[in-house]
């Protein structure tokens, strides 16, 4: 819900209004991209994106910080990129 329905000024859209777009096709590749989370210790954190990184055989990724205000998504990308500095 919350990656389909952001901001203040949001519509507000009921449950069949989101399960209808979870359907299609795009609603069905936002659902896979969120199907992995990392979440935890700053180990923890680095630990599952390395090994998501790894079965993608990926050599970089791009991350999603789900965060609802812009403050708390800034501070969750200073605390992964601090999991991957020391």
């Amino acid at each position: 819900r919350r990656m389909i329905q952001r901001g203040p000024a949001a519509h507000e859209y009921s449950d069949a209004e989101i399960d209808a777009f979870l359907g299609s096709a795009q609603g069905q590749q936002i659902a896979a991209m969120m199907s992995r989370t990392a979440v935890g210790t700053p180990d923890e954190v680095r630990a599952s994106l390395e090994a998501f990184a790894a079965e993608a055989q990926a050599d970089e990724l791009i991350t999603v910080h789900a965060a609802l205000d812009a403050d708390a998504r800034v501070e969750s990308v200073s605390l992964t990129g601090a999991a991957f500095a020391g």
